[in-house]
C-alpha cells in the first residue's frame, strides 16, 4: 500500500498541469462572458447619460442625437434598439409570470443579462468540449488510480484491514490532498452563481459519505469522519472565492441569491466551514471586495432640475426613476450577505456607500413627485428588521434618511393643508402623509422606547 501511495502521487503530480489547464479554461469563459454583460451594462449607462444630457439641455422629451455628431451614431442606435428589445421582451417574460408574483415591478430592478443565441450556443459547446476532455484526463492510467471511488475502496481496505499501519502512513492526514485532485476536476464546471446544483449530488460526495464508517467500532474522534467538509474548505470554498471575484455580478439578484444560498447551505451543514475558517474568510473578502467594485463603477443616479423630473414622459425622467431602482436593488442584494457578512462592512456597504451616499440624496431631488412614497416605503421595507427594532436602533446610519422622512413629512402636510388645488398630487398629499408617519414611527418607535424605560 505504500507503494501504491507513492504511485498516486506520482499520477497526480503528471496529470495536475491538465488539470489546471482544464480550470483555467473554464474560468476563463465564464470571466469572458460576465466581463461582456457588464461591460454592454456600463455602456448602455453611458449611452442613456448622454442622451439625456442632451434632453435636459434643449429641455424637450427626446434628444436631438445631431447634436452628438456623426461619429458613432449608428452604432448608437443600434445599441438603444438592441438595449429596447431586450427591455421589452423582459417585460413579457414578467407578464407571463404574474400571476406567480404579487409585487409591483419597477423598471431597473430586473437585470439586462440577456445574451445572442450565437453566444449562448457558442458557450454551451465550449462547455462539452471542457467536460469532454476532463472525462479523458485519467483514461489513460490504471484503474486503481482513476477515480475517487477507486482511491477510496483502496485507501478504506487498507483502514479496515491494517488500521494501525493505515495510521502510521498518515493517510488521515493526506487523504484529502491526495483526493482533492479528482473533485476538482469532477467540479471543473461546477458554477452556484448561474446553476447552484447541489454537492450531494456529486459522484466525489456520494463515494466518500460514508468512508471508513465500519458501523460496528465507530470512534467520533476519527479524524476521517471529518473527510468531506474538509474537502469542501479546501475546494469548493477556494472556487467560489474565485467565482465571487471574477464571475458574479453583485447587480444581478438572480446570482446574489444562487450564491447566498449555497454558501449558507455550506455553513450550515459543515460547521467546521464557518466564519472562523480561513477558507471561508478569504471567500467572504471577496464577496465584499466585489461589492464595493459594483457600487464604485456601476451605481449611477443622475441629478436633473424639478422640471426635467416632473416630465415624466421625458426620457430623463425615466432614466433617473430608472437608475434609483437598480441602486436600490443593489443594495436589497447586499443586504442578502447578512448573517455571512460581519455587521460593520455589511452597514457601510449597503447603508453609508449606497443608502446614505445615493438613495437619500435621490429622494430629496424628487420629494415633488407622486411616487416618491413607493420609494421610501421600498427602502424602509428593504431595511433588515433587527436594524430597525432591538435594542441600539435605530442605527446612527440611519439618520440622514430619517432627517429626509420627517422633511418629506412637513413637505405633505403643507400640501395637505392647501385649500382648493384638485391636483392628483394635492389629492393624494393626506393619504401619502399617513404612509410616511408610520416610516417615521417605525424608525423612531424603539429608540423612544429605550429612552422611557431609561427614565424609569
Amino acid at each position: 500500500m505504500r507503494g501504491y501511495a507513492a504511485d498516486l502521487i506520482e499520477c497526480i503530480d503528471a496529470k495536475m498541469p491538465v488539470l489546471l489547464a482544464l480550470e483555467g479554461r473554464m474560468m476563463s469563459l465564464l470571466c469572458q462572458r460576465s466581463e461582456r454583460l457588464v461591460q454592454r451594462r456600463h455602456q448602455d449607462i453611458k449611452d442613456q447619460a448622454e442622451e439625456c444630457t442632451l434632453a435636459v439641455k434643449n429641455l424637450k422629451g427626446a434628444p436631438n442625437l445631431a447634436d452628438v455628431g456623426p461619429k458613432g451614431n449608428n452604432s448608437r442606435n443600434w445599441r438603444a434598439a438592441e438595449r429596447e428589445g431586450r427591455r421589452v421582451r423582459r417585460r413579457k417574460a414578467r407578464e407571463a409570470k404574474k400571476s406567480c408574483t404579487t409585487l409591483a415591478h419597477q423598471e431597473g430592478m430586473s437585470t439586462d443579462d440577456e445574451q445572442p443565441d450565437t453566444e449562448v450556443l457558442a458557450f454551451n459547446k465550449e462547455i462539452e468540449v471542457i467536460l469532454d476532455d476532463a472525462w479523458h484526463v485519467f483514461e489513460d492510467v490504471t484503474e486503481d488510480f482513476s477515480s475517487v471511488t477507486a482511491l477510496k475502496l483502496k485507501f478504506e481496505r487498507w483502514k479496515l484491514e491494517f488500521e494501525e499501519s493505515y495510521e502510521q502512513a498518515y493517510i488521515p492526514l493526506c487523504l484529502v490532498k491526495l483526493l482533492v485532485p479528482f473533485v476538482r476536476l469532477q467540479l471543473v464546471t461546477w458554477n452556484p452563481v448561474d446553476k447552484p446544483e447541489s454537492l450531494e449530488s456529486c459522484p466525489w460526495y456520494e463515494a466518500l459519505l460514508f468512508y471508513g464508517d465500519s458501523s460496528e467500532n465507530l470512534d467520533i474522534e476519527d479524524p476521517d469522519l471529518c473527510l468531506i467538509p474538509r474537502i469542501v474548505e479546501r475546494v469548493v470554498l477556494p472556487k467560489m472565492a474565485a467565482l465571487a471575484e471574477k464571475v458574479w455580478d453583485p447587480m444581478s439578484s438572480n446570482q446574489t441569491l444562487n450564491l447566498v444560498r449555497t454558501a449558507k447551505k455550506l455553513v450550515e451543514d459543515y460547521p467546521m466551514v464557518g466564519g472562523h475558517s480561513r477558507h471561508m474568510q478569504n471567500f467572504l473578502a471577496k464577496v465584499a471586495a466585489r461589492i464595493q467594485r459594483a457600487i464604485d463603477e456601476d451605481v449611477y443616479i443622475p441629478l436633473y432640475p424639478k422640471e426635467v423630473l416632473e416630465n415624466r414622459a421625458g426620457v430623463a425622467a425615466a432614466f433617473f426613476h430608472r437608475q434609483f431602482w437598480s441602486c436600490l436593488k443593489l443594495m436589497k442584494n447586499v443586504l442578502s450577505w447578512q448573517g455571512l457578512l460581519a455587521e460593520d462592512p455589511l452597514k457601510e456597504l449597503s447603508l453609508c456607500s449606497l443608502l446614505n451616499r445615493y438613495l437619500v440624496f435621490a429622494l430629496q431631488s424628487c420629494i415633488g413627485q407622486r411616487d416618491t412614497v413607493e420609494k421610501c416605503k421600498t427602502v424602509v421595507l428593504t431595511l433588515p428588521t433587527s436594524w430597525i427594532r432591538g435594542p441600539g436602533t435605530p442605527l446612527p446610519q440611519l439618520d440622514l434618511l430619517l432627517r429626509f422622512l420627517k422633511l418629506y413629512q412637513q413637505h405633505l402636510y403643507k400640501l395637505s393643508s392647501t385649500v382648493g388645488d384638485l391636483s392628483e398630487l394635492h389629492g393624494n398629499a393626506r393619504e401619502n402623509l399617513e404612509e410616511v408617519n408610520k416610516l417615521v414611527a417605525s424608525l423612531t418607535t424603539s429608540s423612544e422606547q429605550t429612552k422611557s424605560k431609561g427614565k424609569k
